[in-house]
Parts: structure tokens; C-alpha cells; sequence
């Protein structure tokens, strides 16, 4: 510097010593000091085309685009076909955001001059400000070409490439600009980008801190690192770093969206959206800030305003795979199922490693129930990007629902290694080990939702339905309790809570009263009419557990347990046709249920198709491994066909498993009496008397007996006995007492008319009337005919034939006493105590005067 200051000493006005030293000055950085020497040149020497172009290179490092302009047109005025005074020129108008203008100055810089790589790079670059990146790409060619060792060409040409996605081709130009020049901070965070796009997250972040080593204040590093750690859901961390990129100046529109995507992930939605708006600012035609909003408008559910947005934002860039993944979730969540294939396919046409779109599919896929390929898509996705959990999210969710629940444990338990912060994600799990009884594991699951979480009312509700299958109620009804009081609509809170009311705490009203609640917030699933309708069962309201149960069939007509239950109720209200049929549908669903044999047998023997149920209750028997329960059907059954000597050895049976069995005795005293073993029959009534003195049939059984045996006075005082004891159902002991009073000539003790007066009206109220003489025989005859079904009309036809036929025989009318208990007999009801007498009477009749 010394000798160009020197010259000048010497000679102030001399043009040549005067540029020497402006050019060092400003190469120096000392930009104000070099203009004021160009204007000493310019002065002396006013039509200097050379002092022109290089002051207007010196106010261009001053950002003074307006004089750097100025000068290049007097420049080119002086000296017009000077080319790379215009490539400079093109960079000032570029300056300027005279696209147009810098774009025709770059043109006429090749064209004057073809050879200057300066000019081909130049024009490069305003294409790739139109977006234009093809063009760009095929003048970087050129410029490469005239200059093969410049690494910003290499570079620039790599940014291109990363603008269409072609991230193999922009690494390879980054590698080639890093060889030649290692220390560009910028690049290496470029390169990072491309290694990130290419499924290589952790190498992008090795390139971006290798950036900041170079340059701490790196912009471009902090940015690339922020989108990593915001995709790798290192969501706090990835916000961080973005803030800085900000902070530096990095105030581009994409800088923008990824920080507002990064706060829509932490739900931070307020923030989110001033960042799209931002970016829109900056960019009102941005389409990635298009897809930010739309993104934080689907994390918010609102799908329509999010749609619109991902089409305003694929209109601008139809390249942009990230929002027609986005768009194809959304139009599958619409059942918009061929539009959302057509952007899935068109993200994996743009990115054929785009693990969004893969999973975009598998969601997809398992909507439209192909769960196969649902679960591969789920998988390709997981292997282009590990750190994807919705992928074992979405596979875990699949197994759950096609019941393969050691593989659905699995998948989340590697989502949760992913984020261990899915409060959601352990609910789940915890739900599936409650299903598999691992109570412990879904306790435990149960408690890290509830540490990251202490007001999840869905976490309580797993903690009382783990505490209910640990038979803790009180601890089970505290935990729904809370569920509720966080949130009441949680309609499946009030449903567990109702079972711990009704199975233990017996409370039907308020299990009812819950269920009533879960069902208005949730009408479509069956478990909650299924409950309610075994609670209306128990209250009883035979109708309502009808509906209810009925409803709950309609929800999941393979709801075995409903489809049992509901059996039960029919044969209760009497339509027996139907309660066989719930009873086979449920059989036919699980075969290996001793329970729905052993009630289709009850029916069916109520049906009188005894050998039916006979049938039933020895397949009970056999899956009960003999089971007492479904034995005791077994004998009443054989009872019924009369196979008497098989009873004996039946309730012989049970007597030596259980002594004191109570049908046993019963049925073994039935049959004793058949066979004629008075005294055993005797015997094992009082037995059942002093054992259940409040059981009712060894009482008409000792009565029937001993009037079968013509011990009148016996059978008189076994009415006395059991009308003594107050059961229900007293009509029929003061029925035969009245007769036996009668036959023993003390008529007069007779209370039965004065009894009868305060009976409910219809049968056996009528049975009362006819033997007090205050119904005629026709009547009580049309009176036997009224019943809900044939059933129940043949077993008062074979009451009113013994009755009629005793009031006949005891007026000394023995041919119609005959025909009456022989069309008794007719009726087969070989289980009522009238059959069992009018059988008794009809063999003595021929002796009876």
C-alpha cells in the first residue's frame, strides 16, 4: 500500500496511482474511503468507464444498490461491451429485486462473452430465485464446465438439485464443493440437510454441528439441526436451536414454518400460528407456509380449513410431498379414499423414500381394513425413518384390533422408547396387559401416564379397571370416581364404575343410574347395554333388560355373553321359542360353555322336550367334568322320562360327593316313591324337612305321597305342616286340604272360603271358586283355557281335569270322577302333584262305590 500512497503524494492527480490505491483501500474494507478515491479519478477524469464499474463494486458492498446501478449504466455507456461489467450489473438490479432486468443483463453477458463462467453462475442464480431450477441447473452445468475447480458452482448447483428433491445428485455436488473448499460453515449445513432427506438423520446432524464448529453463528446450522431434531420429536430441543437460526438473522419464511411446526408439535398453537403468519409475510406465496398452517389446523381438527390449505399450498408447489402426504391422511379420515391414494402415491413419485407417505398409506390401508398391507406400508415407513413413531403406533393399534396383543405390545413399547412422553400410548398398552392379566404391567403403565399426566381421566379409568380385575373395590370405585371428576364425559368411567356397584357393593339402582349416564355420552357400544340389562334383570325389570339387551345384540350381534342373558329374560316372559334360540346362537359361538347347555336344558324341559334337555344337561355335565350343578339337571330330566332307576344311581352320585344335596334328595325320594319304596321315599322327604324346612316340594310331595298311599290323615296333617310354615304359593296346600277335609267328613273346618275372596283373579283363583261350589264346571273348564301359551294352558287343563274329576268322585259320581282323571293323565304333566294323584285315585276307582 505504501507505494500506491506514495505515487499519490507525489502526484495527487495521477489517474493510474489514484485507482491503484482505491482498489487497495477497498479491498481492505474501507468501502467509503475507496468511493471518495473513485470520485478523485472521476473527477479529473469524468468518462472512466473502468473507475465507474469499480465504484459501483465498492458501493455495492455498501448494499448502496440505487449508485452501484448508476455507475454500471455510465460504465456501459462508456464501454458497452464490456461482459462482466454487466454480470456485475445484473447483480446490483438482483439487488434491487429487478429480476427481470438482472436476468437480461446475464443474457447479454453470455452473449458477448460465452467463455465467463461469472456470467452462466449469475444467471443460474436468478433462476433458481424463479424457482426455475432445471435452468438453474443446466447453466451451473456450463459454468462448472468453464470453471471445474470453483466450489461455490458445486454448491450452488447442489441447492438446486436439494430444491427438486434430488437429494443423491445435491450430496454429490456438496462432497465435490467440500473438497475443494472445506471451510464453508453454510455448506456443510446444506449437506446435512441432503444426508437428512436421505434417511440419514444422525449424519445430518454430524454436518451440522461440524458447520457451527467452523461458524458458531451459523444460521443455515442452527436451522438444518432445529428440522432434524423437530422430525427425531426432539421437539424442545429442535425449538431451541430454530430460535437461535432466528435470532441470526435466518428470517426466511422456511426457517418459519419448521419453528411453527416444532410449536405445534409441544401444542404451543398460538405460537404456532403467528409463525406461519410470519413466514406468509415474507412469502405471501410460500407453500410450505401454506402446509404449516394446514398442519397446525389438523392438529387442531379442523379438517376442512387444513384441506384447503394443503390445496393452496400443492397449487403453488405441486412438488411438495410433505403436505400431499398430509392431504391424503385428511381425505382418508373423509373416506375420500381414491384421493388420498392419488397424493400418497404422487409423495412417493416425488420421494420414493418419503416414510410419510408410506405410513400416509398404512393409514389408508387400515382404514379401508386391508391390515396386511397396512402393517407393511407401517413397516417400509419405520425402516426409511426409525425415529418415526406414528409408525409402531399405527401397528400396535392393528394388532390390538385384529387381536394379536403380544405384537401390539411390542409395537408400543418401542413407540414409547421412541417418546417415552405418549401419555396416550401407555393408557393403551396398560389397556392390552389388563386384557393378557398382566395386571402388575398395566398397573405400572397406568402410573407413568399419570406422572406425565395427573389429570388424565383416562389414566384413572385404567387404574379402577386394573384395580377392579383385582377384585379392590374400594380402591377400583375411588379411581372412576376420579376419572369422572376430571372429566364427565368419560362414558367408560361410569361404566366400570356401575359394574363395581352392581357385582360388589350389590347397589342396582346406582349401577343403573351410571349406565344410564354412560349411555347417553356413548350409544354405540353394546358392553353398556349389556350391563344395564343384566342390572334390570337383577332389579327385575324383564322389559328393560330386554330392550337393553336386545340393543346390545344389534351393536355386536356376536355378543355371547348378551345373547345368554338375553335367553335367560325371554324364558322368563315366557317365549320359550326364543330363549332356545338366543341359547343355540350362543352355544353355536362358544361351544365349550356348560352354562348356555344347562339353561337351554331349563327351558327346554320347561317346553316339556325332555330327552332335549336331558341332552343339554349331560354335554353341561361332560364340560363341567360332572359338575354338581348340571347333574342335579341330569336326574330332573330322567325324573321327567321316568327312567327312575337312573335317577337312584344319579343322585346316589352327588349324595356321596355332596350328602346333604338337597335336589338330589328330592329326586331320589321321587323315584323311591315311583318304585314303590314308600319308607325310603319318606325317609329322604324328612330328611329334606329338617335340612330346608323352608324348601316347599318335600312338603307336597309328603302330602301327594301319603294320599297316593290312602293315609288321608297323614296327608292332612302334611298341609297343616306346610301351610304352617307361610311359603308362597299357599293356594294348592288349602286346595288339598279342602279336599282331604272333605273325604275325612270334617268339611266343616274348611277355611278355603274365606281364602279365596282375597286372591288375585285368574288361575288358581278359579280353582278355589269351582271348589266352593262358586263356579260351574263349564266355566272353570273355559277358565283353564286362558294362558300366555299352550304350555302353561296344558298344565292347567291337567289341574282342572283332577279337580273336577275329585269334586265328581267325592259327590259319588264315579264314571265322571273316571273320565276326569283320565283325561288328567292325557295331559302327561307327569311333573304336577294333581297328575301324580289323579293317577292314584283312577287305580282305586273301580273299588270305590
Amino acid at each position: 500500500m505504501a507505494d500506491p500512497e506514495q505515487a499519490v503524494a507525489r502526484k495527487p492527480n495521477d489517474v493510474d496511482a489514484l485507482f491503484l490505491l482505491a482498489k487497495q483501500v477497498d479491498s481492505n474494507g474501507d468501502h467509503a474511503k475507496a468511493i471518495s478515491l473513485f470520485d478523485r479519478i472521476l473527477a479529473i477524469k469524468p468518462a472512466n468507464a473502468q473507475a465507474l464499474a469499480a465504484r459501483a463494486e465498492a458501493r455495492m458492498s455498501q448494499k448502496d444498490f440505487p449508485g452501484a446501478l448508476a455507475d454500471f449504466n455510465r460504465a456501459l455507456t462508456l464501454s458497452p461491451n464490456e461482459a462482466a461489467t454487466y454480470v456485475r450489473r445484473s447483480l446490483a438490479k438482483s439487488g434491487l429485486n429487478d429480476t427481470a432486468g438482472a436476468l437480461a443483463d446475464a443474457d447479454q453477458a453470455i452473449k458477448l462473452k460465452p467463455g465467463l463462467a461469472q456470467a452462466w453462475s449469475q444467471r443460474a442464480a436468478l433462476k433458481i430465485r424463479q424457482k426455475d431450477f432445471p435452468g438453474a441447473i443446466a447453466d451451473y452445468d456450463r459454468a462448472i464446465a468453464l470453471q471445474p475447480k470453483e466450489a461455490a458452482h458445486y454448491a450452488s448447483r447442489g441447492d438446486a438439485k436439494l430444491a427438486l428433491r434430488d437429494f443423491a445428485a445435491a450430496l454429490a455436488d456438496y462432497d465435490e464443493s467440500l473438497k475443494l473448499d472445506p471451510k464453508q460453515a453454510a455448506l456443510w449445513a446444506h449437506r446435512g440437510q441432503a444426508r437428512w432427506a436421505l434417511g440419514d438423520p444422525a449424519g445430518g446432524i454430524t454436518d451440522a454441528e461440524l458447520a457451527l464448529i467452523l461458524d458458531p453463528s451459523s444460521a443455515d446450522a442452527f436451522a438444518v439441526r432445529g428440522w432434524i431434531m423437530t422430525s427425531q420429536r426432539n421437539f424442545s430441543a429442535g425449538l431451541a436451536d430454530l430460535d437461535c437460526a432466528l435470532a441470526l438473522g435466518a428470517r426466511s419464511a422456511d426457517v418459519y414454518v419448521a419453528h411453527g411446526l416444532a410449536h405445534v408439535s409441544l401444542r404451543h398453537y398460538a405460537d404456532a400460528l403467528a409463525d406461519f403468519g410470519y413466514a406468509l409475510e415474507l412469502e405471501p406465496e410460500n407453500a410450505k407456509a401454506f402446509y404449516g398452517r394446514a398442519y397446525l389446523r389438523y392438529a387442531q381438527k379442523d379438517l376442512p380449513a387444513a384441506r384447503a390449505d394443503l390445496d393452496r399450498a400443492l397449487l403453488l408447489d405441486p412438488n411438495l410431498s410433505d403436505a400431499c402426504n398430509l392431504r391424503g391422511l385428511i381425505k382418508a379420515q373423509q373416506d375420500d379414499w381414491s384421493g388420498a391414494t392419488a397424493d400418497f402415491d404422487r409423495a412417493l413419485t416425488l420421494n420414493p423414500r418419503d416414510a410419510g407417505a408410506y405410513y400416509g398409506s398404512a393409514f389408508l390401508k387400515n382404514r379401508r381394513k386391508d391390515y396386511a398391507g397396512a402393517l407393511a406400508d407401517a413397516a417400509r415407513a419405520a425402516e426409511l425413518n426409525p425415529a418415526l413413531v406414528e409408525a409402531p403406533l399405527l401397528r400396535g393399534y392393528i394388532h390390538y384390533i385384529t387381536g394379536d396383543y403380544a405384537a401390539a405390545v411390542v409395537d408400543y413399547d418401542h413407540a414409547l422408547q421412541l417418546d417415552p412422553t405418549l401419555v396416550a400410548t401407555f393408557i393403551d398398552r396398560g389397556n392390552i396387559k389388563r386384557v393378557l392379566n398382566d395386571l402388575d404391567g398395566a398397573m405400572a403403565d397406568a402410573a407413568s401416564a399419570l406422572a406425565l399426566n395427573p389429570k388424565s381421566a383416562l389414566a384413572h379409568r385404567l387404574r379402577g379397571d386394573v384395580l377392579n380385575r383385582k377384585n379392590d373395590a374400594p380402591g377400583s370405585l375411588a379411581a372412576y370416581d376420579r376419572a369422572i371428576a376430571l372429566d364427565p364425559d368419560e362414558a367408560s368411567a361410569y361404566a366400570g364404575r356401575a359394574s363395581i356397584r352392581f357385582f360388589d357393593l350389590h347397589d342396582c339402582e346406582g349401577a343403573i343410574a351410571d349406565l344410564d349416564q354412560a349411555i347417553a355420552l356413548n350409544q354405540t357400544t353394546g358392553r353398556f347395554y349389556e350391563l344395564r340389562g343384566e342390572a334390570k334383570l337383577q332389579r327385575p325389570d324383564y322389559p328393560g333388560a330386554l330392550a337393553d339387551l336386545d340393543r346390545a345384540l344389534t351393536l355386536d350381534p356376536k355378543d355371547v355373553r348378551a345373547l345368554g342373558m338375553r335367553g335367560t329374560v325371554k324364558a322368563i316372559l315366557k317365549d320359550l321359542p326364543g330363549a332356545v334360540a338366543d341359547l343355540t346362537l350362543a352355544i353355536s359361538f362358544e361351544p365349550q360353555n356348560a352354562t348356555f347347555y344347562s339353561n337351554r336344558g331349563r327351558v327346554l324341559a320347561t317346553q316339556r322336550h325332555y330327552q332335549a334337555a336331558l341332552e343339554d344337561y349331560l354335554q353341561a355335565s361332560a364340560l363341567t367334568s360332572g359338575g354338581i350343578s348340571a347333574r342335579r339337571g341330569v336326574i330332573a330330566m330322567r325324573s321327567s322320562l321316568r327312567d327312575y332307576p337312573r335317577v337312584l344311581t344319579e343322585a346316589d352320585a352327588i349324595l356321596a360327593l355332596a350328602p346333604n344335596d338337597r335336589s338330589a334328595l328330592y329326586y331320589r325320594a321321587n323315584a323311591r316313591s315311583r318304585m314303590a319304596d314308600i319308607s325310603g321315599a319318606l325317609a329322604d322327604y324328612r330328611t329334606l324337612q329338617q335340612l330346608y324346612p323352608t324348601f316347599a316340594p318335600p312338603y307336597q310331595s309328603f302330602i301327594s305321597l301319603h294320599w297316593a298311599q290312602g293315609d288321608y290323615v297323614a296327608a292332612l296333617d302334611g298341609c297343616d305342616k306346610r301351610l304352617a310354615l307361610n311359603f308362597d304359593r299357599a293356594e294348592y296346600p288349602n286346595f288339598f286340604r279342602h279336599l282331604l277335609l272333605q273325604r275325612l267328613d270334617r268339611s266343616a273346618e274348611s277355611q278355603l272360603a274365606s281364602l279365596v275372596p282375597d286372591w288375585k283373579e285368574g288361575w288358581p283363583k278359579a280353582i278355589g271358586l269351582f271348589l266352593t261350589g262358586q263356579l260351574s264346571l263349564e266355566k272353570f273348564a273355559a277358565a283353564a283355557e286362558i294362558a300366555p301359551d299352550e304350555t302353561t294352558r296344558t298344565g292347567q287343563r291337567c289341574e282342572q281335569h283332577f279337580y273336577a274329576g275329585m269334586v265328581a268322585l267325592l259327590a259319588q259320581r264315579p264314571a265322571e270322577a273316571k273320565a276326569e282323571f283320565t283325561a288328567c293323565l292325557a295331559t302327561d304333566v307327569t311333573t304336577f302333584t294333581e297328575y301324580e294323584l289323579a293317577q292314584a285315585e283312577l287305580a282305586r276307582l273301580p273299588a270305590t262305590k
